[in-house]
């Protein structure tokens, strides 16, 4: 047993219970998945990536120009006038 996986180690164990064993097996399994191919790393990747994009588009507020506060006041005046009239 130089070599034994963890759930070889855990699977002669007397004193762990079926689930556990089930856990710690699956657990291996997934391990040893993410280690043969190069998925996982490229899935992480594209997901930093989303987020920073996210985060970009979310901290990226137009700001107001002079332009806009003009024209915001001139709606806003002309509206006045409506209701007065």
């Amino acid at each position: 047993m130089d070599n034994a996986t963890t759930c070889q180690i855990i699977q002669a164990s007397e004193r762990a219970s079926d689930m556990r064993k089930n856990f710690i097996c699956a657990q291996d399994s997934m391990h040893q998945a993410m280690l043969e191919t190069p998925w996982p790393i490229l899935f992480y990747a594209a997901s930093v990536l989303f987020i920073m994009y996210l985060v970009q588009r979310a901290a990226n507020v137009p700001h107001r120009t002079p332009e806009y506060e003009a024209r915001k006041k001139e709606a806003h005046k002309k509206e006045e006038a409506e209701k007065n009239d």
